[in-house]
């Protein structure tokens, strides 16, 4: 979804989703690259909200903190991009 809106120029809407797609555990800094991002990366406060964004962090069990990062490898309908 954050893609299609990136896509459309939509910053607001594709914000939301890449919170919720950085939440579900998605690279988010891969939107810097993306070409469906293009347009958006040239506004400075897109940049400033992508690079403001933390990996999820999950808790070994020696206390460690642990970035958790997942990759899609493909998209089924309604889910993050």
């Amino acid at each position: 979804m954050a893609q299609m809106y990136g896509q459309h120029g939509d910053q607001e809407h594709c914000r939301f989703y890449l919170s919720k797609a950085n939440e579900e555990g998605y690279p988010i800094k891969d939107a810097l690259r993306d070409n469906e991002f293009a347009g958006l990366r040239t506004k400075p406060e897109f940049v400033a909200f992508v690079r403001s964004l933390k990996p999820r962090l999950q808790a070994t069990t020696d206390g460690r903190k642990i970035e958790v990062v997942v990759r899609f490898t493909g998209c089924a309908p309604n889910r993050f991009v």
